[in-house]
């Protein structure tokens, strides 16, 4: 890749204060409400500080310009309609010697399978929502980009929501796009923290139906 449970508040971790242990995390098990689908051949852990939460997901580095590898943690549960934060990090990029701008941490929602899902990705040169789906060049539909850059190293803020076929994005406060999707929209799915070739963290991950609002302190 390059590449209906909706209710109350679901509010998930928020940045530990300092460094803590972080506990090996096999594929198809369950950590906070995330399932590891895949990790890479590489290695995924989650850390707990204070009650809260971090996801981090390591795949195995590229060894050639033509290799890939990813992973993917999912919500157990699918929503609809749904509101969307999360805080990312990408600690550092493992293709060597020259990275790919898209090998970051990605946000993606509405996930059917590895074939069928929306996604936003802040890059180091802008960033990019999208679509993947068949019959398009390499099953993916851009939707909307822009020139504005995220550096790496640093957290970001990810905030999607999604009514019916139309979805607004935003990333560190600053509102990025509102999309509407007439062709053949994903209305329901896993929403998902992603990426490829990258270390990454995820935390204070917070999930709603898209009529409520996020509270401070809320958080499981």
């Amino acid at each position: 890749m390059r590449a209906l449970v909706v209710g109350a508040l679901l509010a998930l971790p928020v940045t530990p204060a300092g460094p803590a242990p972080c506990a090996p995390w096999q594929e198809g098990t369950v950590r906070a409400g995330l399932s590891l689908a895949y990790d890479g051949y590489g290695q995924a852990c989650t850390y707990q500080a204070g009650g809260r939460w971090t996801w981090r997901l390591s795949p195995r580095p590229a060894r050639s310009p033509a290799e890939t590898h990813a992973a993917l943690a999912l919500t157990t549960g699918r929503y609809a309609d749904v509101r969307i934060r999360v805080r990312a990090r990408t600690l550092r990029q493992l293709r060597r010697p020259a990275p790919n701008a898209w090998e970051v941490a990605w946000v993606v929602w509405h996930y059917t399978d590895d074939g069928h899902f929306y996604y936003l990705v802040p890059k180091p040169n802008g960033w990019e929502l999208g679509k993947v789906t068949p019959g398009y060049p390499g099953n993916q539909r851009y939707l909307a980009t822009g020139p504005r850059p995220y550096a790496l190293g640093v957290w970001h803020t990810i905030e999607v929501h999604q009514v019916g076929d139309t979805m607004t994005a935003a990333v560190d406060g600053r509102r990025l796009v509102r999309f509407q999707d007439r062709e053949r929209p994903y209305r329901s799915g896993h929403i998902g923290l992603y990426n490829e070739d990258a270390t990454t963290c995820f935390t204070d991950l917070r999930i709603a139906s898209a009529g409520k609002r996020f509270h401070g302190g809320q958080r499981r």
